[in-house]
């Protein structure tokens, strides 16, 4: 992890993954393992990024990157499920434009 980099809440780093400096990460963000981060990209919260990529431009909320470059692969959406003691549960979906 770079210098400076900020770090929300609940963030995911896979083993192996490489931050650059002054990296910031939105909230519940997951960053799969042995992915690059290049210098001054913001991530943002509830984003993935997918295993190998190589995040060269900054990635809006709630979507799915991946590749080498990577590039816009789908997007995540979250919702409260319910609640048990003092957990709330939160179910995802994915919707990946071009697929049928």
């Amino acid at each position: 992890i770079g210098n400076n980099c900020d770090l929300g809440h609940g963030v995911r780093i896979g083993h192996g993954a490489e931050l650059g400096d002054d990296v910031i990460v939105g909230d519940y963000t997951v960053i799969s393992p042995k992915v690059r981060v290049d210098n001054h990209i913001n991530i943002g919260p509830y984003a993935r990024i997918e295993k190998g990529s190589h995040v060269i431009r900054h990635v809006p909320p709630f979507q799915i990157h991946g590749g080498r470059p990577a590039k816009y692969l789908g997007e995540q959406y979250g919702y409260i499920r319910g609640y048990h003691k003092d957990m709330i549960i939160i179910c995802w979906y994915e919707r990946f434009p071009g697929l049928k």
